[in-house]
């Protein structure tokens, strides 16, 4: 019995969920047409019509809003539970209100669900399969008990009204392969080429602690993964799954790169399986020796016109690029300020080209990258991580702005105070009956002039970062940083992709990844909840001298938590969320209707500015 093909979507947990059998057949049927490459989903069904699907990019985007987020073409195992026309679901807070598990749980449940009677029990408990969630599953109830504070929810295996596409031989080389295993397409592909694909295996999945999926059909769903887009994955869909196994070493990659070690250990006799383990090494970048790994995929793959930008860096046509691939131990996280962790390639492996595309070269603190495009380097990570804030409570407003100002007691601004807008010679309406209610001072730099007790007060209403910001001018004193909860950002270059207005130059694509949590003591409302909606969300910039700038002061906000703030959204209105925070992202490669995309030849120009204002400027990158 042939598999079945599920198109899914990763929802706001990180966790797939998957798309009704109908839209998946309709997705997997312009798929394989390969006719389209952007369709609207509110021509499958009506209330998805705010969603457009890329199959080159492997997106689902919000057209109101541009943000995007992974799909993925799953080929699924008869024995899945999807495989046999069914679903399992968890009751959420209201009665009969069902959700769906995540694709990998679902196949997880049905497995013990089908063994319970040769196990001779009817408990599954999922910490001790791979998923790692904290809930046993009671199938003589049908209930799920999280282990640590035993909530009891009410869950259901309901059959299928309409089945999943079944896996034919001409599904672009992802027919099934008799092995309890589910393979996937996730992130770009060439249509014309993936026919010559080979099919791959993977271990599983990395461990994961979000605890289940909302099968939420309204919620948008970005590309993933850095520096290569395309990846061909597998994750085990029952408890006895097997792991193929190749002859090579086990290694694992840190970093941009989604961490999962590779196991492998076969003879000779399984020489077409290894050939299909260097395809998904080299498209993932996670090889030992990546030369001779890369040579062997980019020649097997035939891959040519337009879409060969979809390897992200990889050069997949014509002689190989000078190009550097990190080694298992390259990609190491350094800790910096704050609480953030960077991921930095330290050493690499060299390939030559002819051509001068790039040349990529680093030591232990930085690496260059030349183009014929221009100087400007590259940043030399790919991905920024930002913890919870370790901050209690800032310094007292004194102990900060005395080293800011100065003491006026002649030659008073005739002005009013900019932030009690009562005259510099009367009293400050901050402290009146106060003993230095008219006491006046002077920032040392911009000259301007307050009331001591008012920008006390300013200062106090902040989140109390150590730095101050002239209400006038807006001038910075000390390294000004804001409240942007945990979560992190990363970039890719796609060389052939170019935007209007930047023909002749590749595309920088910036991701930023915030989840839902709580508010701590520096957020407005500590220890309530806060919401992140659209995430990941993405911007676009041009692979030019002053993107790559750009870029680069872009980080040093992110790591300074200047990016996000947690406020009222001015779209929805909706208070306790992630918003940006007035430094404005091109969020659409194409079309600037809507004033998100290019051509925009101001844009550069502006964003420079927004960070300045933020005290992000090139000083911050000497």
């Amino acid at each position: 019995m042939a598999g079945v093909v599920v198109w899914s979507y990763k929802n706001n947990r990180d966790l797939w969920s998957v798309y009704e059998p109908n839209v998946s057949s309709e997705l997997e049927k312009l798929f394989c047409q390969r006719h389209q490459q952007n369709v609207n989903l509110g021509t499958i069904s009506p209330n998805l019509s705010c969603y457009e699907v890329n199959f080159l990019q492997m997106t689902q985007r919000t057209i109101s809003s541009g943000s995007v987020r992974d799909i993925k073409r799953n080929v699924c195992d008869p024995a899945s539970a999807v495989g046999q026309g069914v679903i399992w679901e968890f009751e959420g807070d209201q009665p009969s209100q069902w959700s769906t598990y995540d694709l990998e749980t679902m196949d997880v449940i049905e497995s013990g669900f089908s063994k319970m009677n040769q196990l001779n029990t009817l408990m599954l408990d999922l910490r001790q399969t791979h998923v790692h969630l904290p809930y046993v599953i009671d199938f003589g109830t049908m209930t799920q008990i999280r282990v640590e504070t035993g909530r009891v929810r009410r869950i259901q295996r309901r059959p299928l009204t309409q089945v999943f596409t079944p896996v034919s031989s001409h599904s672009f080389g992802l027919a099934s392969t008799g092995l309890p295993l589910q393979s996937s397409f996730q992130g770009h592909a060439n249509w014309q080429s993936l026919q010559h694909v080979p099919k791959s295996h993977t271990t599983k999945s990395k461990t994961r602690h979000q605890p289940y999926t909302i099968n939420n059909k309204s919620g948008t769903v970005a590309p993933s993964g850095v520096n290569g887009a395309y990846r061909v994955s597998g994750a085990p869909s029952n408890i006895t799954s097997q792991v193929l196994q190749v002859q090579s070493q086990t290694s694992q990659t840190a970093g941009p790169l989604t961490r999962r070690k590779l196991q492998q250990t076969v003879g000779s006799h399984h020489s077409t399986m290894h050939q299909q383990s260097l395809v998904q090494h080299a498209v993932s970048q996670q090889v030992y020796n990546p030369q001779p790994f890369l040579q062997h995929a980019v020649h097997n793959l035939h891959l040519s016109g337009p879409y060969q930008h979809l390897f992200g860096h990889v050069p997949v046509s014509g002689s190989l690029a000078s190009f550097s691939y990190p080694s298992p131990s390259i990609v190491q996280p350094l800790t910096v300020s704050s609480g953030n962790t960077v991921h930095q390639s330290l050493t690499h492996q060299q390939m030559s080209r002819p051509s001068s595309t790039s040349s990529l070269s680093s030591s232990s603190s930085s690496m260059s990258v030349s183009s014929s495009q221009g100087s400007e380097s590259l940043p030399s990570v790919f991905k920024i991580s930002i913890g919870k804030s370790k901050k209690t409570k800032g310094k007292a407003g004194l102990e900060v702005l005395k080293k800011y100002m100065s003491s006026v007691h002649t030659n008073l601004d005739t002005n009013d105070c900019s932030i009690c807008f009562d005259k510099l010679s009367e009293a400050s309406s901050y402290g009146e009956g106060h003993v230095d209610a008219h006491a006046t001072v002077q920032l040392i730099k911009c000259g301007h002039q307050f009331h001591k007790l008012c920008l006390l007060e300013m200062y106090n209403r902040s989140h109390k970062d150590d730095s101050l910001q002239c209400p006038s001018c807006k001038m910075i004193y000390g390294e000004k940083t804001g409240i942007c909860p945990p979560g992190y950002m990363n970039w890719r270059v796609v060389h052939d992709l170019a935007l209007s207005g930047y023909e002749g130059h590749g595309t920088i694509i910036v991701s930023y990844h915030i989840s839902p949590g709580i508010q701590g003591p520096e957020h407005p409302s500590p220890g309530q909840a806060y919401s992140a909606r659209g995430f990941p969300r993405q911007g676009f910039l041009p692979d030019c001298d002053k993107g790559r700038k750009v870029l680069k002061l872009l980080m040093e906000a992110f790591k300074r938590r200047l990016m996000f703030t947690i406020a009222t959204s001015n779209t929805t209105g909706e208070i306790n969320t992630v918003t940006w925070n007035e430094i404005h992202h091109k969020t659409e490669p194409h079309g600037n209707h809507s004033g998100h995309g290019y051509p925009d030849p101001q844009y550069l120009d502006n964003v420079l500015m927004e960070l300045a204002a933020h005290g992000v400027t090139e000083d911050c990158l000497r």
